[in-house]
């Protein structure tokens, strides 16, 4: 069995996207190429304060919570 490719012009309803203002690993030039190929839906960045690779500081972790709390009242919204 083969797997299929998801790419991003493929993406359906997204989780939001919630980048680590101090990720040193994945910083936000690194990931804007791939976000500017999504099309089917809208993409909203969150740059989360203070918050590292894996974001379990303050006050990133809690935007962290209250931007995908946003994402998904928006979306059972719709």
């Amino acid at each position: 069995m083969q797997a299929k490719r998801c790419g991003p012009t493929l993406l359906r309803p997204l989780p939001g996207v919630a980048l680590r203002a101090a990720d040193r690993w994945t910083p936000l030039h690194s990931s804007e190429p791939f976000l500017e190929r999504i099309q089917r839906v809208p993409v909203k960045v969150v740059m989360l304060e203070s918050a590292g690779h894996y974001p379990l500081e303050q006050p990133g972790l809690s935007q962290m919570v209250d931007a995908s709390d946003a994402f998904y009242r928006d979306g059972a919204a719709r």
